[in-house]
């Protein structure tokens, strides 16, 4: 065999050893997660851990993360608040499986110690990456247009039930490989402090009100309700609102304020969020499938204690407290708003009925 040859056979080796490689990396990264076929169910248990395995072990490189450094010596209230968020991405993921909804991607906390002398460990959060599709989503209409009726309705439940309402299309992804809809940053459920007023099933008070909990001025309004939902549906002039908190807020609350979108109460500042996009439905289903309100039925508060992971640096006793203290609040805004879901249906019995499992796209 000459050397010309010889060069073209080994290149022609390695071109279809790379196209093989190239063929497993794809087939990797579009695991097939399809859950509403009985002959090809979502990733069974033990593959599901062989998969958690090798995010710890770093075998698998297409995630998603999201990542802090916890120093050795002290931890700011604002460094606490991150650890919150990443150890709700995980929280979420236990959720969506008690569920059995399989619409969010594996998902663990890894740590990792560092090098530099002031810093002790690093924290983050891993996802197993979904490759979406080239659509760009702008609308929920589009959107329904896109998947299953099951999906679209346990989408509006699981966030409403968890107090996700971080809720926009960045934050969704429509799988490339089978199409199925997946839930991703889910860390807004970290803020335990969104008032939620009550479910209507017109969506007018039902969207999350947040507080500005920074310095604030201390003002006085004469014959103020002490119904938050009166003052939701009252009109207060954002003139005014501006004046007494325009100084203290953010362009984007300010934004808010002149769309009306923010209400005094009790001398705070509540923000609604999203209520000037009209493109996102807002939280909640009129219909709901018979099993999945069964496991809503089921949660309790040893069911959500057991999705929260332990903090993953070492905590002093007064961290460990603030953690448990903050486990308690989601707990209970949580359970409230599972008797939400179930007052409604209970009111509404024609909305509990089995969902189309066709994905429309």
């Amino acid at each position: 065999m000459s050397y010309k040859s010889k060069i073209l056979y080994f290149t022609i080796i390695i071109v279809s050893l790379l196209a093989i490689l190239g063929y497993f990396t794809k087939l990797n990264r579009n695991v097939n997660h399809d859950n509403n076929s009985a002959n090809s169910p979502y990733i069974a248990k033990h593959a599901e851990a062989t998969i958690t395995q090798a995010l710890i072990n770093d075998t698998i490189k297409n995630i998603c993360k999201r990542e802090t450094i916890i120093p050795k010596f002290s931890t700011s209230s604002r460094l606490v608040r991150e650890v919150y968020e990443i150890a709700s991405e995980v929280t979420m993921y236990h959720a969506d499986r008690y569920l059995n909804l399989q619409m969010v991607p594996i998902t663990m906390i890894k740590t990792s110690p560092t090098t530099k002398p002031n810093q002790a460990t690093i924290v983050s959060s891993c996802t197993l990456w979904v490759e979406p599709i080239k659509i760009k989503i702008t609308s929920s209409t589009q959107l329904q247009d896109l998947v299953s009726e099951a999906e679209y309705a346990q989408m509006n439940i699981f966030y409403f039930l968890f107090g996700q309402y971080d809720r926009h299309f960045n934050n969704l992804i429509i799988a490339q490989s089978d199409h199925k809809l997946y839930l991703i940053d889910n860390e807004a459920v970290s803020r335990v402090h969104q008032y939620v007023a009550d479910y209507s099933p017109d969506k007018t008070i039902s969207s999350a009100w947040v507080p500005w909990t920074s310095p604030k001025p201390t003002i006085r309004i004469p014959h103020e309700p002490d119904n938050f939902t009166a003052v939701i549906k009252s009109k207060q002039d954002p003139a005014w609102i501006m004046r007494e908190f325009g100084p203290y807020v953010d362009v984007y609350t300010r934004d808010d304020i002149n769309c009306q979108a923010c209400r005094v109460w009790k001398q705070v500042l509540w923000r609604q969020l999203y209520v000037c996009d009209d493109k996102f439905a807002a939280p909640f289903s009129a219909v709901i499938d018979p099993n999945l309100l069964a496991k809503i039925k089921t949660i309790d508060h040893d069911v959500l204690t057991k999705f929260w992971p332990a903090l993953p640096f070492k905590a002093t006793a007064t961290e460990q407290q603030a953690y448990q203290a903050f486990i308690k609040t989601f707990i209970e805004q949580t359970l409230a708003r599972k008797q939400m879901i179930l007052d409604y249906f209970a009111q509404h019995p024609a909305g509990i009925r089995t969902l189309s499992q066709t994905r429309k796209f």
